[in-house]
């Protein structure tokens, strides 16, 4: 991108950000937080966000109901890949919204 911006003139105004590819980077970040996280633990002899992976991929509307209890248990602890996946959540929030006014709410 910052080739782009020295090489195309006014090219802040033309870059153009697609969901799917922000969504991306944002599962991948989510995905590389409970990693680590899952390392720590495991160092430590806790397993508590063994088989979590996909969990955290799903919005919070699409998660299925077998998933549900597990999803309320670990929003309440204070995990890093937990507060990831808040602002994920934060993030599709603002992209769906239907107005800037709304965004900045």
């Amino acid at each position: 991108m910052s080739s782009t911006m020295e090489h195309i003139p006014d090219a802040g105004r033309k870059i153009v950000f697609d969901r799917f590819h922000v969504m991306k980077h944002v599962n991948m970040a989510v995905d590389s937080t409970r990693k680590k996280e899952n390392r720590m633990f495991l160092e430590e002899g806790l397993s508590d966000l063994k088989g979590t992976r996909y969990l955290w991929l799903y919005s919070s509307e699409n998660l299925p109901e077998k998933h549900r209890e597990r999803y309320e248990e670990l929003k309440k602890s204070d995990l890093l890949t937990g507060k990831a996946y808040s602002m994920k959540e934060n993030i599709r929030e603002l992209w769906n919204a239907p107005s800037m006014d709304d965004a900045m709410k």
